[in-house]
């Protein structure tokens, strides 16, 4: 079974258009698992009228946060192979068989994607190439490559991550250096299947560029995960 999670928080101005790309993509038998952070515009509203019976809205009385959010929406997802998924990006037709496919190789991937503005116009063609995106734990560290929406699992990578999820600095980097410390099977893959729409002041390659580039407490805190996880190892 293939499971989406997605956290949504004030998304009303692209949440329909990622909607309709993500189930458009999903088989019959998926569920699409959406944790709402308290959204204060129409959001709960648009989450509310959709019918398709693979949607799954949970609405959060109080605002958690994105990582809290997402681990409550993994919590409640069953599938073998789990997406992450953002509220405003729009899915390339035939992610999921695409990844699903790479998934028999690997147990985690991180996919490419097109940066794109509001718009849908290309801010960057390759994620990967602008990141210098790879595997290598200490690479992740200083400058982590991990981005939720292009990420793809299967259930064994988030049983080995789940006790740390909700209190990770991002849920993303956290499962990607659990796979890697643990040594699960995992790939960054030059193939772009998501368009990641950035918009507020990340709209031009200088913005993109002051958004990809860490903050010192950013690689303290992965530093730290790193440790943690390298304890819990050893421990094992």
């Amino acid at each position: 079974m293939i499971s989406v999670v997605m956290a949504t928080y004030n998304g009303e101005r692209f949440l329909v258009q990622q909607l309709e790309s993500i189930l458009e993509d999903l088989p019959n038998d998926a569920e699409l698992v959406i944790v709402d952070d308290f959204s204060r515009d129409g959001t709960r509203r648009i989450l509310q009228e959709v019918s398709d019976e693979r949607v799954k809205t949970f609405f959060n009385d109080r605002n958690l946060g994105v990582t809290k959010s997402f681990s409550k929406g993994l919590e409640a997802c069953r599938g073998e192979y789990i997406f992450l998924a953002d509220q405003d990006d729009f899915w390339v037709k035939g992610k999921v068989e695409r990844c699903v496919e790479l998934l028999q190789s690997y147990d985690l991937i991180c996919h490419d994607c097109a940066v794109v503005d509001e718009n849908m116009q290309t801010i960057s063609s390759s994620y990967i190439d602008f990141r210098r995106s790879a595997v290598g734990i200490w690479r992740n560290v200083l400058r982590n490559g991990y981005i939720g929406c292009c990420m793809a699992f299967r259930r064994s990578v988030y049983l080995k991550a789940r006790s740390g999820v909700a209190v990770a600095p991002m849920h993303d980097v956290w499962l990607g250096l659990v796979a890697e410390i643990f040594r699960f099977r995992v790939a960054f893959v030059k193939e772009s299947l998501v368009l990641y729409r950035r918009h507020g002041n990340v709209v031009t390659k200088t913005g993109l560029r002051k958004f990809v580039v860490p903050s010192l407490g950013a690689i303290l805190s992965r530093v730290k995960l790193v440790a943690k996880l390298l304890a819990i190892r050893l421990e094992g």
